[in-house]
């Protein structure tokens, strides 16, 4: 009985899901195969899965959707900056390392393309988004743990279960503490992926139909947000703080009455993670509140390991110049181990421009920020349901705190803020094909027939 249930649409999600959010990306291959990540394995049965029933089931229909150009912008560029530097990397030995990369990725990004073809309902979407809040939530609730205790359970999955530890996990620290790690591969990581399921999480607060009643939906859902932005606070990272004031500046000019809603229910967290951590949240907020320090401290160690962003920034333009379309190509700044020839950034678009040049930085642009205004346009019309512009708002508030976050963290190399931020675009997908059929007043049913628009098991968006 369980595996026809693992191979239905919620069964497949579910997989999906838990293996992003608990299980680190990069840490763990399964036991005697080293390069049978856990996600790989994932993703290539659900791609062939998805394969054998549009072969074998004529009812089956591929589900369209208005980001897939986006999406294969970034591996196509890639691999132009692969080719147009072939020679170079060979020479450096850095051809099969690049080649394995633009593999890996484009196989990250088939993530987006999976997600689509199962979220093809209301009810489908909305059970996806409560699988990575609630997933999201529980691992906010271990950094708690982890913080009082030291143990953090998930990088020690292979205690439990038949996975090989293959990377050990980094001690990164800032105000003479241990950052909070969770299930992500970095502090800033993990802050990043837990807001950018904060809207979300709000949203389901309000138009989720699971829990049925509405006070104990509202304390479970904004329950999970306040475990989130304490985890965040936990992290020590200052990106998720930027992330929260982008998503305050997108209501204030689109839904001042959902931003002040929020900011009443943001009140309480705020007093419960001073009265918890008040050493961690006073030197949050210090460092924020004296701007010329926080510049300079950008601009330290220029040329050293670890430097300030705005050091990086001006010899990395100016190296940029040398490469300007292609880069040096993808794979070849090394950064980490005995073989790292490059600085770390800390800046996604930065580091994109210097490997894959020009055409690999429009096609990241293109990527986070295209979604994310096209999401909000959706929000702005007036024709929507309530759920439909809200779920819109949510999305759209997610998508532009990710695309912002990219400037201060190498967003693609941690691969668990791409594989959430994907299946959310999934969903955006989703909505976008939806509404517009709304608007025509049919829909296509999961069959690919057509019907009233109704569903079987309403989500948000039906029931809203």
């Amino acid at each position: 009985m369980l595996i026809p249930r693992l191979t239905t649409p919620s069964g497949l999600l579910t997989v999906l899901a838990l293996t992003v959010l608990w299980i680190p990306a990069g840490r763990y291959s399964v036991v005697g195969a080293p390069a049978a990540l856990p996600w790989r394995l994932v993703v290539l049965g659900m791609l062939l899965l998805l394969f054998l029933r549009l072969a074998l089931d004529r009812s089956a229909s591929w589900r369209p959707s208005p980001f897939v150009l986006v999406v294969l912008a970034v591996p196509v560029t890639g691999l132009l900056s692969l080719l147009a530097n072939v020679w170079s990397l060979d020479a450096d030995n850095f051809l099969v390392p690049g080649t394995l990369a633009v593999v890996q990725g484009t196989l990250l990004l088939t993530i987006f393309v999976v997600t689509r073809q199962l979220v093809t309902t209301s009810w489908a979407a909305d059970w996806l988004l409560r699988l990575l809040v609630v997933g999201a939530g529980i691992v906010a609730l271990s950094v708690g743990w982890e913080r009082a205790t030291g143990f953090n359970i998930f990088i020690n999955l292979h205690q439990f279960l038949p996975l090989q530890l293959i990377a050990d996990a980094p001690v990164v620290s800032r105000f003479g503490t241990v950052r909070a790690l969770g299930s992500a591969n970095h502090p800033i990581a993990l802050s990043v992926m837990l807001v950018m399921l904060l809207p979300v999480a709000a949203f389901l607060a309000r138009h989720s139909p699971w829990p049925r009643t509405r006070p104990l939906r509202l304390l479970v859902f904004l329950g999970l947000a306040s475990a989130m932005v304490l985890a965040a606070v936990l992290t020590g990272s200052r990106t998720f703080v930027v992330m929260v004031g982008v998503m305050m500046g997108v209501l204030l000019l689109l839904d001042r009455a959902v931003l002040g809603r929020m900011l009443v229910a943001a009140v309480p967290v705020g007093v419960v993670a001073l009265l918890a951590v008040p050493g961690t949240v006073l030197n949050l907020v210090s460092s924020f509140t004296d701007p010329s320090a926080l510049i300079e401290s950008q601009y330290s160690s220029p040329g050293w390991r670890g430097s300030g962003r705005l050091a990086d920034l001006g010899p990395s333009l100016v190296q940029a110049q040398d490469h300007l379309w292609f880069g040096t190509g993808v794979g070849s700044r090394i950064v980490t181990g005995a073989e790292a020839n490059a600085q770390i950034l800390d800046n996604q678009y930065l580091s994109t421009l210097l490997e894959s040049g020009l055409l690999g930085l429009l096609a990241l642009l293109g990527l986070l920020f295209g979604p994310a205004f096209m999401t909000l346009r959706l929000a702005w019309g007036r024709d929507l349901r309530p759920a439909e512009r809200h779920l819109a708002l949510a999305l759209g508030c997610a998508f532009l705190g990710y695309a912002v976050s990219a400037f201060f963290f190498d967003a693609m190399a941690f691969q668990q803020t791409v594989m959430v931020f994907l299946m959310l675009l999934a969903v955006a997908s989703w909505l976008r094909v939806s509404v517009g059929r709304h608007r025509t007043g049919r829909e296509l049913d999961a069959a690919g027939g057509t019907e009233p628009v109704r569903e079987t098991r309403e989500g948000p968006v039906a029931a809203g």
